[in-house]
């Protein structure tokens, strides 16, 4: 599967996951998981179908600031992945190692639309950490 997906081939990817590989495969050498990767390179139809075959949505990928695949596509800016796993349920107010919310790094990439995305999947706007107090994002 690793190897598939690798080399973009979403056909045998596809086949395989269909024959019930794990959708929560991790890359050998890295041991990210793919919809980690998947969401942080923006590659959209295989993250759609990691989730379609109930890839976990909010595992934290300790190499990685315990971010989940959520981060990494707010952080990429990939707004399509970020929605797609923001409707499956990905836990918005998740915090990682620092104590920031999806919400908050949205906030600090300033990208309207995911922000407005995670408040309507009920991200707190006022679980953000700033200066080391908690605030909102709307002060």
């Amino acid at each position: 599967m690793e190897i598939a997906y690798e080399k973009e081939n979403l056909k045998i990817f596809d086949s395989l996951i269909e024959k019930e590989a794990d959708p929560n495969t991790k890359f050998h050498k890295t041991e990210i998981k793919l919809l980690y990767d998947a969401s942080f390179k923006n590659k959209i139809e295989f993250a759609k179908l990691l989730v379609y075959h109930d890839a976990e949505l909010n595992t934290r990928e300790t190499k990685q600031d315990n971010f989940t695949a959520l981060y990494a596509a707010i952080q990429q800016g990939n707004e399509e992945i970020v929605f797609l796993l923001c409707d499956n349920e990905a836990d918005t107010n998740i915090k990682d190692d620092s104590g920031v919310t999806p919400l908050e790094l949205a906030y600090h990439n300033g990208n309207i639309n995911i922000i407005r995305k995670l408040l309507e999947k009920d991200a707190n706007p006022n679980n953000i950490i700033s200066n080391n107090k908690e605030t909102t994002i709307f002060h």
